[in-house]
Protein backbone atom coordinates (compact mmCIF):
# COMPACT_ATOMS: atom_id res chain seq x y z
CA UNK A 1 0.00 0.00 0.00
CA UNK A 2 2.66 2.23 1.03
CA UNK A 3 4.70 1.66 -2.57
CA UNK A 4 1.13 2.56 -3.92
CA UNK A 5 1.24 5.81 -2.65
CA UNK A 6 4.12 6.68 -3.38
CA UNK A 7 3.95 5.82 -7.04
CA UNK A 8 0.31 7.98 -7.10
CA UNK A 9 2.34 11.13 -5.97
CA UNK A 10 5.63 10.38 -8.48
CA UNK A 11 3.93 8.88 -11.26
CA UNK A 12 1.54 12.30 -12.34
CA UNK A 13 3.40 14.46 -10.37
CA UNK A 14 6.86 14.16 -11.59
CA UNK A 15 8.01 11.36 -13.72
CA UNK A 16 5.12 11.39 -16.73
CA UNK A 17 5.15 15.48 -16.63
CA UNK A 18 8.97 15.43 -16.74
CA UNK A 19 9.24 12.36 -19.99
CA UNK A 20 6.45 14.28 -21.50
CA UNK A 21 8.32 17.54 -21.43
CA UNK A 22 11.87 15.99 -22.49
CA UNK A 23 11.01 13.75 -25.02
CA UNK A 24 8.33 12.48 -27.63
CA UNK A 25 6.31 10.16 -25.04
CA UNK A 26 3.40 12.89 -24.67
CA UNK A 27 0.92 10.17 -22.84
CA UNK A 28 0.89 13.06 -20.37
CA UNK A 29 -0.07 15.95 -22.38
CA UNK A 30 -2.43 13.39 -24.47
CA UNK A 31 -4.47 12.01 -21.08
CA UNK A 32 -5.15 16.22 -20.24
CA UNK A 33 -6.47 16.30 -23.86
CA UNK A 34 -8.70 13.53 -23.17
CA UNK A 35 -10.12 14.51 -19.85
CA UNK A 36 -11.19 17.71 -20.95
CA UNK A 37 -12.72 16.36 -23.94
CA UNK A 38 -14.88 14.32 -22.29
CA UNK A 39 -16.90 17.83 -20.85
CA UNK A 40 -16.51 19.80 -23.97
CA UNK A 41 -19.38 20.81 -26.29
CA UNK A 42 -20.14 18.12 -28.40
CA UNK A 43 -20.54 19.79 -31.48
CA UNK A 44 -17.23 21.41 -31.13
CA UNK A 45 -15.10 18.06 -30.37
CA UNK A 46 -17.64 16.09 -33.56
CA UNK A 47 -15.84 18.95 -35.44
CA UNK A 48 -12.47 18.04 -34.32
CA UNK A 49 -12.99 13.81 -35.14
CA UNK A 50 -13.95 15.31 -38.55
CA UNK A 51 -10.89 16.72 -39.23
CA UNK A 52 -8.51 14.47 -37.74
CA UNK A 53 -10.73 11.24 -39.81
CA UNK A 54 -9.91 13.76 -43.17
CA UNK A 55 -6.47 13.74 -42.40
CA UNK A 56 -5.89 10.56 -41.95
CA UNK A 57 -7.91 9.73 -45.08
CA UNK A 58 -5.74 12.32 -47.02
CA UNK A 59 -2.80 10.42 -45.11
CA UNK A 60 -3.79 6.84 -45.78
CA UNK A 61 -5.02 7.74 -49.61
CA UNK A 62 -1.37 9.02 -49.92
CA UNK A 63 0.45 6.52 -48.41
CA UNK A 64 -1.00 3.47 -48.78
CA UNK A 65 -1.75 0.93 -51.71
CA UNK A 66 -4.17 -0.92 -49.76
CA UNK A 67 -6.90 2.32 -49.11
CA UNK A 68 -5.76 4.13 -52.52
CA UNK A 69 -7.20 0.84 -53.84
CA UNK A 70 -10.10 0.60 -52.29
CA UNK A 71 -11.20 4.38 -52.28
CA UNK A 72 -10.18 4.69 -56.34
CA UNK A 73 -12.62 0.91 -56.64
CA UNK A 74 -15.71 3.13 -55.59
CA UNK A 75 -14.65 6.26 -57.38
CA UNK A 76 -13.55 8.28 -54.35
CA UNK A 77 -10.80 10.16 -53.20
CA UNK A 78 -10.46 12.24 -49.68
CA UNK A 79 -11.33 15.23 -51.70
CA UNK A 80 -14.82 13.81 -52.31
CA UNK A 81 -15.57 12.39 -48.76
CA UNK A 82 -17.30 15.12 -47.10
CA UNK A 83 -19.82 13.81 -45.42
CA UNK A 84 -20.70 10.34 -43.07
CA UNK A 85 -23.14 9.52 -45.93
CA UNK A 86 -19.99 10.03 -48.33
CA UNK A 87 -17.73 7.69 -45.44
CA UNK A 88 -20.60 5.07 -46.02
CA UNK A 89 -19.38 4.62 -49.77
CA UNK A 90 -16.37 3.51 -48.73
CA UNK A 91 -16.32 -0.51 -48.05
CA UNK A 92 -15.64 -1.79 -44.60
CA UNK A 93 -12.03 -3.00 -43.84
CA UNK A 94 -12.30 -6.44 -42.38
CA UNK A 95 -9.60 -9.20 -40.72
CA UNK A 96 -9.00 -11.24 -43.53
CA UNK A 97 -8.53 -7.72 -45.54
CA UNK A 98 -5.80 -6.64 -43.41
CA UNK A 99 -3.86 -10.24 -43.04
CA UNK A 100 -4.02 -10.13 -46.80
CA UNK A 101 -2.64 -6.63 -47.43
CA UNK A 102 -0.08 -7.04 -44.82
CA UNK A 103 2.53 -5.52 -44.48
CA UNK A 104 3.24 -4.15 -48.23
CA UNK A 105 -0.64 -2.56 -48.82
CA UNK A 106 -0.98 -1.50 -45.48
CA UNK A 107 1.73 -0.23 -44.15
CA UNK A 108 2.62 3.50 -44.55
CA UNK A 109 5.33 4.41 -47.04
CA UNK A 110 6.26 7.40 -45.28
CA UNK A 111 6.77 6.11 -41.84
CA UNK A 112 9.76 5.42 -40.81
CA UNK A 113 10.12 1.47 -39.62
CA UNK A 114 12.28 2.28 -36.80
CA UNK A 115 9.36 4.03 -35.04
CA UNK A 116 7.01 1.31 -35.38
CA UNK A 117 6.16 -1.54 -33.19
CA UNK A 118 4.56 -4.64 -34.47
CA UNK A 119 2.17 -6.85 -32.14
CA UNK A 120 -0.12 -9.20 -32.30
CA UNK A 121 -3.90 -9.38 -31.82
CA UNK A 122 -5.02 -10.85 -28.20
CA UNK A 123 -8.57 -12.33 -29.91
CA UNK A 124 -6.94 -13.86 -33.18
CA UNK A 125 -6.98 -17.79 -33.39
CA UNK A 126 -5.74 -19.44 -36.71
CA UNK A 127 -3.11 -16.73 -39.02
CA UNK A 128 -2.87 -13.93 -36.30
CA UNK A 129 -3.64 -10.51 -37.02
CA UNK A 130 -0.48 -8.65 -36.87
CA UNK A 131 -0.61 -4.95 -36.23
CA UNK A 132 1.78 -2.06 -36.79
CA UNK A 133 1.74 1.14 -34.68
CA UNK A 134 4.12 4.06 -34.36
CA UNK A 135 5.03 5.30 -30.81
CA UNK A 136 2.27 9.03 -30.96
CA UNK A 137 -0.40 6.34 -31.45
CA UNK A 138 1.05 3.98 -28.87
CA UNK A 139 1.26 6.85 -26.20
CA UNK A 140 -2.48 7.98 -27.26
CA UNK A 141 -3.31 4.57 -26.46
CA UNK A 142 -1.68 4.69 -23.22
CA UNK A 143 -3.45 8.03 -22.13
CA UNK A 144 -7.03 6.13 -23.24
CA UNK A 145 -6.01 3.39 -21.11
CA UNK A 146 -5.59 5.92 -17.90
CA UNK A 147 -8.54 7.86 -18.80
CA UNK A 148 -10.88 4.45 -18.33
CA UNK A 149 -9.30 4.11 -14.79
CA UNK A 150 -9.68 8.01 -14.11
CA UNK A 151 -13.16 7.21 -14.41
CA UNK A 152 -13.11 4.18 -12.22
CA UNK A 153 -12.02 6.69 -9.66
CA UNK A 154 -8.44 4.50 -9.53
CA UNK A 155 -5.57 6.63 -9.82
CA UNK A 156 -1.51 6.01 -11.86
CA UNK A 157 0.16 4.02 -9.57
CA UNK A 158 -2.57 1.95 -8.56
CA UNK A 159 -1.15 -2.17 -7.89
CA UNK A 160 -2.95 -4.20 -10.58
CA UNK A 161 -3.70 -7.50 -11.10
CA UNK A 162 -4.70 -8.87 -14.35
CA UNK A 163 -6.55 -12.17 -15.40
CA UNK A 164 -7.43 -12.89 -18.92
CA UNK A 165 -6.22 -15.34 -20.99
CA UNK A 166 -4.28 -13.20 -23.44
CA UNK A 167 -3.29 -10.20 -24.52
CA UNK A 168 -2.02 -7.83 -27.28
CA UNK A 169 2.13 -8.25 -26.98
CA UNK A 170 4.71 -6.56 -29.11
CA UNK A 171 6.24 -9.33 -31.02
CA UNK A 172 9.48 -9.85 -33.20
CA UNK A 173 9.23 -10.03 -37.25
CA UNK A 174 8.22 -13.72 -36.93
CA UNK A 175 5.47 -12.80 -34.57
CA UNK A 176 6.87 -14.39 -31.58
CA UNK A 177 6.80 -12.55 -28.03
CA UNK A 178 9.89 -13.58 -26.07
CA UNK A 179 10.79 -11.71 -22.67
CA UNK A 180 13.66 -9.77 -23.50
CA UNK A 181 16.44 -8.97 -20.31
CA UNK A 182 18.53 -5.76 -20.43
CA UNK A 183 21.13 -7.72 -20.84
CA UNK A 184 20.03 -9.36 -24.15
CA UNK A 185 18.45 -6.22 -25.28
CA UNK A 186 22.44 -4.61 -25.37
CA UNK A 187 23.94 -7.48 -27.27
CA UNK A 188 21.19 -7.02 -29.78
CA UNK A 189 22.18 -3.73 -30.51
CA UNK A 190 25.55 -4.24 -30.41
CA UNK A 191 24.95 -7.28 -32.87
CA UNK A 192 22.80 -4.84 -34.83
CA UNK A 193 20.28 -7.72 -34.24
CA UNK A 194 17.37 -7.38 -37.17
CA UNK A 195 14.95 -7.26 -34.30
CA UNK A 196 16.37 -5.23 -31.65
CA UNK A 197 14.10 -3.02 -32.44
CA UNK A 198 10.93 -4.73 -31.86
CA UNK A 199 13.09 -6.03 -28.48
CA UNK A 200 13.56 -2.60 -27.39
CA UNK A 201 8.99 -2.36 -27.33
CA UNK A 202 9.17 -5.90 -25.75
CA UNK A 203 11.41 -4.57 -22.93
CA UNK A 204 9.95 -1.31 -22.43
CA UNK A 205 6.61 -2.62 -22.00
CA UNK A 206 7.59 -5.94 -19.81
CA UNK A 207 10.12 -4.94 -17.92
CA UNK A 208 9.69 -1.04 -17.12
CA UNK A 209 6.25 0.51 -18.35
CA UNK A 210 4.61 -2.72 -16.96
CA UNK A 211 6.77 -3.03 -13.94
CA UNK A 212 6.65 0.36 -12.23
CA UNK A 213 4.05 2.51 -13.79
CA UNK A 214 1.20 0.10 -14.55
CA UNK A 215 2.79 -1.61 -11.20
CA UNK A 216 0.81 -4.88 -13.20
CA UNK A 217 0.83 -8.75 -12.38
CA UNK A 218 -0.21 -10.82 -15.57
CA UNK A 219 -0.14 -14.69 -14.78
CA UNK A 220 -0.80 -17.15 -16.82
CA UNK A 221 -4.27 -18.24 -18.53
CA UNK A 222 -6.80 -20.79 -16.86
CA UNK A 223 -5.99 -24.57 -18.04
CA UNK A 224 -9.09 -26.91 -18.47
CA UNK A 225 -8.67 -28.18 -15.19
CA UNK A 226 -8.87 -24.84 -13.58
CA UNK A 227 -11.72 -26.16 -11.30
CA UNK A 228 -8.92 -28.52 -9.44
CA UNK A 229 -5.86 -25.88 -10.08
CA UNK A 230 -6.27 -22.55 -11.77
CA UNK A 231 -8.46 -20.88 -9.25
CA UNK A 232 -6.76 -21.47 -6.26
CA UNK A 233 -3.62 -20.14 -8.14
CA UNK A 234 -5.60 -16.83 -8.98
CA UNK A 235 -7.36 -16.80 -4.89
CA UNK A 236 -3.56 -17.08 -3.66
CA UNK A 237 -2.20 -14.33 -6.21
CA UNK A 238 -5.11 -12.15 -4.70
CA UNK A 239 -4.09 -12.45 -1.35
CA UNK A 240 -0.51 -12.10 -1.96
CA UNK A 241 -0.62 -9.48 -4.18
CA UNK A 242 -3.23 -7.08 -2.73
CA UNK A 243 -3.87 -5.65 -6.12
CA UNK A 244 -6.06 -2.09 -5.49
CA UNK A 245 -7.43 -2.93 -9.17
CA UNK A 246 -8.84 -5.88 -10.38
CA UNK A 247 -8.69 -6.51 -14.14
CA UNK A 248 -9.33 -8.52 -16.50
CA UNK A 249 -11.63 -11.32 -18.64
CA UNK A 250 -15.20 -10.45 -17.19
CA UNK A 251 -15.82 -15.11 -17.16
CA UNK A 252 -12.12 -15.15 -15.67
CA UNK A 253 -12.75 -12.71 -12.81
CA UNK A 254 -16.41 -14.52 -12.48
CA UNK A 255 -15.05 -17.84 -11.71
CA UNK A 256 -12.40 -16.22 -9.37
CA UNK A 257 -15.15 -14.60 -7.94
CA UNK A 258 -17.23 -17.85 -7.37
CA UNK A 259 -14.29 -19.56 -5.52
CA UNK A 260 -14.06 -16.37 -3.41
CA UNK A 261 -17.89 -17.28 -2.29
CA UNK A 262 -17.93 -21.03 -2.46
CA UNK A 263 -14.97 -20.64 0.00
CA UNK A 264 -16.00 -17.96 1.97
CA UNK A 265 -13.03 -15.79 1.76
CA UNK A 266 -13.15 -11.79 2.22
CA UNK A 267 -11.89 -9.65 -0.22
CA UNK A 268 -10.49 -6.42 1.17
CA UNK A 269 -8.37 -3.44 -0.23
CA UNK A 270 -9.59 -3.45 -4.10
CA UNK A 271 -10.75 -0.33 -4.79
CA UNK A 272 -12.32 -1.34 -8.70
CA UNK A 273 -12.97 -4.07 -10.92
CA UNK A 274 -12.02 -3.38 -14.79
CA UNK A 275 -13.96 -6.17 -17.23
CA UNK A 276 -12.46 -5.84 -20.28
CA UNK A 277 -11.53 -8.25 -23.39
CA UNK A 278 -14.92 -9.49 -23.48
CA UNK A 279 -18.73 -9.43 -22.78
CA UNK A 280 -20.00 -8.75 -19.27
CA UNK A 281 -23.11 -7.45 -18.04
CA UNK A 282 -25.13 -5.40 -15.41
CA UNK A 283 -25.79 -8.54 -13.56
CA UNK A 284 -22.47 -10.36 -14.05
CA UNK A 285 -20.97 -6.86 -13.22
CA UNK A 286 -23.11 -6.34 -10.21
CA UNK A 287 -22.33 -9.88 -8.50
CA UNK A 288 -18.34 -9.22 -9.06
CA UNK A 289 -18.69 -6.26 -6.99
CA UNK A 290 -20.47 -8.06 -4.23
CA UNK A 291 -17.81 -10.87 -3.86
CA UNK A 292 -14.62 -8.50 -4.43
CA UNK A 293 -16.17 -5.33 -2.42
CA UNK A 294 -15.41 -2.84 -5.09
CA UNK A 295 -17.49 -1.19 -7.99
CA UNK A 296 -17.06 -3.29 -11.33
CA UNK A 297 -16.80 -0.99 -14.08
CA UNK A 298 -16.82 -2.14 -17.93
CA UNK A 299 -14.13 -1.03 -20.98
CA UNK A 300 -14.04 -1.83 -24.43
CA UNK A 301 -12.04 -1.48 -26.90
CA UNK A 302 -9.13 -3.13 -28.50
CA UNK A 303 -5.73 -3.49 -29.69
CA UNK A 304 -6.36 -1.72 -32.56
CA UNK A 305 -7.62 1.39 -31.34
CA UNK A 306 -7.19 1.05 -27.58
CA UNK A 307 -9.61 1.96 -25.02
CA UNK A 308 -12.17 3.92 -26.68
CA UNK A 309 -15.01 3.80 -23.86
CA UNK A 310 -15.67 3.04 -20.50
CA UNK A 311 -18.38 3.10 -17.41
CA UNK A 312 -18.01 6.07 -15.13
CA UNK A 313 -18.79 6.32 -11.31
CA UNK A 314 -22.32 7.19 -12.18
CA UNK A 315 -23.25 5.16 -15.41
CA UNK A 316 -23.58 1.51 -15.08
CA UNK A 317 -24.27 0.05 -18.34
CA UNK A 318 -23.53 2.46 -21.80
CA UNK A 319 -19.57 3.32 -21.74
CA UNK A 320 -18.67 7.03 -22.59
CA UNK A 321 -16.81 6.96 -26.11
CA UNK A 322 -13.98 9.20 -26.66
CA UNK A 323 -14.13 10.20 -29.76
CA UNK A 324 -11.02 11.66 -30.61
CA UNK A 325 -9.70 8.24 -30.19
CA UNK A 326 -11.82 7.08 -32.65
CA UNK A 327 -14.71 7.52 -35.39
CA UNK A 328 -17.20 4.50 -34.25
CA UNK A 329 -20.42 3.70 -36.61
CA UNK A 330 -23.44 1.55 -35.56
CA UNK A 331 -24.39 -0.24 -38.79
CA UNK A 332 -27.73 -2.38 -39.95
CA UNK A 333 -27.03 -5.29 -42.87
CA UNK A 334 -27.31 -2.69 -45.45
CA UNK A 335 -24.53 -0.72 -44.13
CA UNK A 336 -26.96 2.18 -42.98
CA UNK A 337 -26.94 3.86 -39.89
CA UNK A 338 -28.96 2.19 -36.93
CA UNK A 339 -31.22 4.31 -34.18
CA UNK A 340 -30.21 5.61 -30.81
CA UNK A 341 -30.87 2.29 -28.95
CA UNK A 342 -31.21 -0.57 -32.06
CA UNK A 343 -28.54 -2.87 -32.19
CA UNK A 344 -25.42 -2.32 -34.88
CA UNK A 345 -22.51 -3.80 -35.95
CA UNK A 346 -19.86 -1.79 -34.47
CA UNK A 347 -17.37 -0.68 -37.05
CA UNK A 348 -14.45 1.74 -36.18
CA UNK A 349 -11.90 4.01 -37.59
CA UNK A 350 -8.80 4.76 -35.51
CA UNK A 351 -7.85 8.25 -35.61
CA UNK A 352 -4.16 7.63 -34.52
CA UNK A 353 -2.71 4.99 -36.16
CA UNK A 354 -0.80 6.25 -39.40
CA UNK A 355 2.04 3.98 -39.61
CA UNK A 356 -0.99 0.90 -40.75
CA UNK A 357 -4.73 3.03 -40.85
CA UNK A 358 -7.67 1.16 -39.86
CA UNK A 359 -10.26 3.16 -41.26
CA UNK A 360 -13.60 1.29 -40.97
CA UNK A 361 -12.57 -1.93 -39.71
CA UNK A 362 -15.02 -4.67 -38.18
CA UNK A 363 -13.98 -5.64 -35.43
CA UNK A 364 -16.42 -8.71 -34.75
CA UNK A 365 -18.67 -6.75 -32.05
CA UNK A 366 -22.44 -5.79 -32.06
CA UNK A 367 -24.02 -3.06 -29.84
CA UNK A 368 -25.70 -0.08 -29.37
CA UNK A 369 -25.33 3.74 -29.01
CA UNK A 370 -27.17 6.36 -26.72
CA UNK A 371 -27.40 9.80 -26.80
CA UNK A 372 -28.99 10.16 -23.63
CA UNK A 373 -26.73 12.77 -20.84
CA UNK A 374 -25.06 11.42 -18.19
CA UNK A 375 -25.00 12.61 -14.55
CA UNK A 376 -22.16 12.62 -14.12
CA UNK A 377 -21.17 15.50 -16.64
CA UNK A 378 -19.35 14.03 -19.76
CA UNK A 379 -21.41 14.65 -22.72
CA UNK A 380 -20.04 12.01 -25.19
CA UNK A 381 -22.13 9.65 -26.71
CA UNK A 382 -22.14 6.28 -25.09
CA UNK A 383 -22.17 2.83 -26.17
CA UNK A 384 -23.00 -0.77 -24.95
CA UNK A 385 -21.76 -4.25 -26.64
CA UNK A 386 -23.74 -6.68 -26.45
CA UNK A 387 -21.67 -9.66 -27.53
CA UNK A 388 -19.83 -10.74 -30.85
CA UNK A 389 -20.86 -11.31 -34.89
CA UNK A 390 -20.56 -15.07 -34.48
CA UNK A 391 -22.30 -15.53 -31.31
CA UNK A 392 -25.71 -13.54 -33.02
CA UNK A 393 -28.27 -16.03 -33.93
CA UNK A 394 -30.68 -14.80 -36.50
CA UNK A 395 -33.98 -16.15 -35.78
CA UNK A 396 -37.61 -14.49 -37.13
CA UNK A 397 -35.78 -11.43 -38.39
CA UNK A 398 -34.57 -10.72 -34.86
CA UNK A 399 -30.93 -10.53 -34.25
CA UNK A 400 -30.62 -12.32 -30.61
CA UNK A 401 -26.71 -11.47 -29.40
CA UNK A 402 -24.67 -13.83 -26.41
CA UNK A 403 -26.01 -11.42 -24.15
CA UNK A 404 -29.27 -12.60 -23.65
CA UNK A 405 -28.44 -15.89 -22.42
CA UNK A 406 -25.35 -14.63 -19.94
CA UNK A 407 -28.46 -12.34 -18.42
CA UNK A 408 -30.58 -15.28 -17.80
CA UNK A 409 -27.31 -18.02 -17.01
CA UNK A 410 -24.68 -16.16 -15.30
CA UNK A 411 -24.46 -15.47 -12.90
CA UNK A 412 -26.97 -18.39 -11.37
CA UNK A 413 -27.03 -21.30 -8.73
CA UNK A 414 -26.23 -24.11 -10.64
CA UNK A 415 -23.99 -23.04 -13.70
CA UNK A 416 -20.77 -22.28 -13.52
CA UNK A 417 -20.20 -22.09 -17.57
CA UNK A 418 -22.86 -22.53 -20.34
CA UNK A 419 -22.13 -22.41 -24.29
CA UNK A 420 -25.28 -22.72 -26.47
CA UNK A 421 -24.82 -23.60 -29.76
CA UNK A 422 -27.22 -23.17 -33.45
CA UNK A 423 -26.83 -26.38 -34.96
CA UNK A 424 -28.72 -25.58 -37.94
CA UNK A 425 -31.35 -22.72 -38.49
CA UNK A 426 -33.75 -24.03 -35.81
CA UNK A 427 -32.26 -26.48 -33.93
CA UNK A 428 -30.20 -25.70 -30.84
CA UNK A 429 -27.95 -27.30 -28.15
CA UNK A 430 -27.10 -25.93 -24.40
CA UNK A 431 -23.95 -27.42 -23.08
CA UNK A 432 -23.22 -26.72 -19.43
CA UNK A 433 -20.45 -27.13 -16.74
CA UNK A 434 -22.79 -27.27 -13.48
CA UNK A 435 -22.26 -25.99 -9.69
CA UNK A 436 -20.53 -28.00 -7.71
CA UNK A 437 -22.27 -27.45 -5.03
CA UNK A 438 -26.40 -27.96 -6.97
CA UNK A 439 -26.66 -28.79 -10.38
CA UNK A 440 -29.43 -27.05 -12.16
CA UNK A 441 -32.29 -28.01 -13.43
CA UNK A 442 -32.70 -29.14 -16.80
CA UNK A 443 -36.12 -27.90 -17.36
CA UNK A 444 -35.62 -25.11 -16.26
CA UNK A 445 -32.74 -24.39 -18.44
CA UNK A 446 -34.84 -25.37 -21.26
CA UNK A 447 -37.22 -22.95 -20.36
CA UNK A 448 -35.23 -20.13 -20.29
CA UNK A 449 -33.48 -20.93 -23.52
CA UNK A 450 -36.89 -21.28 -24.96
CA UNK A 451 -38.43 -17.61 -23.87
CA UNK A 452 -35.02 -16.16 -25.74
CA UNK A 453 -35.23 -18.26 -28.59
CA UNK A 454 -39.18 -18.97 -29.04
CA UNK A 455 -41.30 -21.78 -27.82
CA UNK A 456 -41.23 -23.62 -30.73
CA UNK A 457 -37.58 -23.78 -30.74
CA UNK A 458 -35.49 -27.49 -30.98
CA UNK A 459 -33.24 -27.22 -28.10
CA UNK A 460 -31.53 -30.23 -26.42
CA UNK A 461 -30.09 -29.18 -23.00
CA UNK A 462 -27.11 -31.49 -21.94
CA UNK A 463 -24.64 -31.29 -19.37
CA UNK A 464 -20.58 -31.36 -19.50
CA UNK A 465 -17.26 -31.83 -18.05
CA UNK A 466 -15.77 -29.12 -19.62
CA UNK A 467 -16.55 -25.88 -21.25
CA UNK A 468 -13.52 -25.38 -24.09
CA UNK A 469 -12.26 -22.35 -25.18
CA UNK A 470 -11.72 -20.94 -28.24
CA UNK A 471 -8.29 -21.32 -29.68
CA UNK A 472 -7.89 -17.42 -27.91
CA UNK A 473 -8.35 -18.50 -24.71
CA UNK A 474 -11.52 -16.78 -24.69
CA UNK A 475 -14.92 -18.07 -23.41
CA UNK A 476 -17.55 -18.02 -26.38
CA UNK A 477 -20.97 -18.51 -24.67
CA UNK A 478 -23.09 -18.66 -28.24
CA UNK A 479 -22.22 -20.09 -31.07
CA UNK A 480 -24.05 -18.79 -34.53
CA UNK A 481 -24.80 -20.45 -38.26
CA UNK A 482 -26.59 -17.89 -39.26
CA UNK A 483 -24.97 -14.34 -38.01
CA UNK A 484 -23.88 -13.73 -41.34
CA UNK A 485 -26.35 -11.98 -42.66
CA UNK A 486 -25.76 -9.70 -39.98
CA UNK A 487 -22.46 -8.51 -41.28
CA UNK A 488 -22.63 -4.91 -43.69
CA UNK A 489 -20.74 -6.60 -46.01
CA UNK A 490 -22.13 -7.49 -49.94
CA UNK A 491 -23.37 -10.52 -50.41
CA UNK A 492 -20.28 -12.38 -51.82
CA UNK A 493 -17.80 -10.46 -48.74
CA UNK A 494 -20.16 -11.96 -45.92
CA UNK A 495 -17.59 -14.97 -45.55
CA UNK A 496 -14.80 -13.24 -45.10
CA UNK A 497 -13.10 -14.53 -42.15
CA UNK A 498 -13.55 -13.14 -38.50
CA UNK A 499 -11.27 -15.68 -37.19
CA UNK A 500 -11.70 -19.08 -36.11
CA UNK A 501 -14.53 -19.01 -33.23
CA UNK A 502 -14.37 -22.28 -31.07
Amino acid sequence: MLGSKISNVLLPKVVLPVVDRLSDNKAWSYLQEYLRSDHEDPAARRERQWRKLKRLLDHAYRNTVYYRELMDSVGLNPDRIRTPEDLRRLPVTTKQDLRAAFPDKILASNIDLEDVRISNTSGTAGRPLVLAQDSDDINRKYASKVRTRYMMGCEIGDKVLRLAPNECQPCFSDGTSPDVTLGQLLRMKMENHPDFNQARFIYMERGLVNRFVHRRSFPPPLEPNFLETGLERYLDLLRREKPEVLAGHPLYLYLLAREVEQQGVRISGVKAIDCTGDLSTASLRAYLSSQFNAPAYQIYGGCEWGRISGTCEESHGPMHLLDDLCYVEFLDPAAEPVGEGELGNIIVTSLTNYAMPLIRFEHGDVGWYTDEPCSCGRTSRRLDVEGRLQGLIMRDGEAIPSSAFMERLLPRKGVMLFQVRQLDDDRYELRYLPDRAEPADPEWLHQQMAEVLGEDADISVTIDDIVKTAPSGKYRLSSSKTFQTFRCLSEERREADLGEFW
